[in-house]
């Protein structure tokens, strides 16, 4: 039967994964403003929306806060890891979860610090429905970040790309994956798990977005690395 004609047939599901490691302060803006956004697009495409907060072992009150906003956010699911795995780890454990709700057709990553703009939560979709597979966020600005970090990542990238042959300079963990990519991705067991250049590897039809990077809504990330 075809589920657009069967009142029983569940709606599809875009789930909005979200790594969090000591971001008390800003979850309770964050989280709320991202799906505002993440439900307008999904209403107009008469779609269900979840989100995915995975608290990487946060040392802060990141845990607590979740729980109330969970109590708030009905469309929230929050996992807590038992220890600071890291954003790769944190990730893997999202799409995990989002994989497991019948009819997900989008997974969106994203960070909670609001320097993911919830508001080109549309257009990742709008370009999507183009026929990408994958549609990624690029950095055409970085914003205000610490100089260390700006000093290793053009550097990394380059190396990375020598290397690889995949060009991922400026390249996000904010990247809207069709189910098909999400479950390619998790059938990779690698330990030392590099999301961005997965993603890149497998090769799907992919489309880029360029975006500002806006001042982040308060404290200083807590990931290492190039997130």
């Amino acid at each position: 039967m075809n589920p657009e004609t069967n009142p029983a047939a569940p709606q599809k599901r875009i789930s909005v994964v979200i790594p969090c490691f000591n971001e008390a302060g800003l979850l309770s803006e964050a989280l709320p403003r991202i799906l505002d956004f993440a439900r307008a697009a999904a209403l107009a495409r008469q779609m269900d929306v979840r989100l995915v907060a995975v608290n990487d072992g946060s040392r802060d009150q990141t845990e607590a806060l979740l729980d109330v906003l969970r109590l708030r956010l009905p469309e929230l699911c929050v996992l807590n890891l038992t220890r600071n795995f890291g954003k790769e780890a944190a990730l893997t454990a999202g799409l995990e979860q989002a994989l497991c709700w019948p009819a997900l057709k989008l997974v969106v990553t994203m960070d909670a610090d609001l320097q993911h703009p919830p508001e080109l939560l549309e257009k990742l979709l709008s370009v999507h429905e183009q026929g990408f597979a994958v549609v990624e966020a690029v950095k055409q600005h970085r914003g205000e970040e610490s100089h260390s970090r700006r000093f290793l990542a053009r550097p990394f990238y380059r190396l990375f790309e020598h290397w690889s042959g995949l060009p991922l300079q400026g390249q996000t963990d904010f990247k809207l994956l069709d189910v098909v990519v999400v479950r390619q991705l998790l059938q990779m067991r690698e330990r030392g798990r590099f999301y961005r250049g997965l993603i890149a590897w497998l090769g799907f039809p992919s489309a880029q977005i360029p975006f500002d990077v806006p001042d982040r809504a308060g404290g200083q990330s807590q990931w290492s690395g190039m997130s």
